[in-house]
């Protein structure tokens, strides 16, 4: 279930690897799933169709989803309804936002964590707030006035359309990912 709730970084040695939790349907298999699973915030259209999908390929576009949140401050994807958000991440039809704030990046075009993490008592911090927190609780910040912290915001753009195609079989994998946009990603 990739989300920003789940993603742990340990802000006190940097040098430390950041942490994925919360594995409870993950499986390693080239065959086709067909498990209606995750948070419909971050599910891929196959999932949301009920379609057999490639886990990989789902993987992918939650971290589309959470790359785009990050970077622009809100979803791609806005309902009222779970029905409705199933609808629009299955047409997977969504429009960048006007740049006309500054991303919450630090002059290196790394996000800065601290900033919208919530401190957890084992003095990890999560992207997101916990599951007893709402978003203002957890104090995340996601405002933006001038994209100019990145230098290759087409690039970027390029990036993250790639990653939430909506055709599975044409959306970028993994390793595309990481060969095609590696700089970016290091930066």
């Amino acid at each position: 279930d990739l989300k920003p709730e789940n993603i742990l970084v340990d802000m006190s040695d940097p040098r430390l690897p950041t942490k994925i939790i919360d594995f409870g349907f993950a499986i390693q298999s080239a065959q086709k799933l067909h498990v209606f699973c995750g948070t419909p915030a971050y599910m891929s259209p196959e999932i949301c169709a009920k379609d057999k999908y490639s886990g990989q390929a789902s993987d992918v576009w939650a971290i589309g989803i959470m790359f785009f949140t990050m970077l622009f401050g809100h979803q791609p994807f806005k309902a009222k309804t779970e029905e409705e958000l199933f609808r629009k991440i299955i047409k997977a039809h969504f429009q960048f936002p006007k740049i006309q704030r500054e991303p919450y990046l630090n002059e290196q075009n790394s996000l800065n964590l601290q900033e919208f993490s919530t401190k957890t008592s084992n003095e990890s911090r999560q992207l997101g707030p916990t599951s007893s927190q709402s978003p203002n609780e957890a104090k995340m910040k996601w405002k933006f006035e001038n994209f100019g912290a990145i230098e290759n915001v087409d690039e970027v753009k390029a990036m993250i359309s790639q990653m939430l195609h909506p055709v599975e079989d044409d959306r970028i994998t993994a390793d595309g990912i990481l060969t095609k946009y590696r700089g970016w990603l290091e930066q």
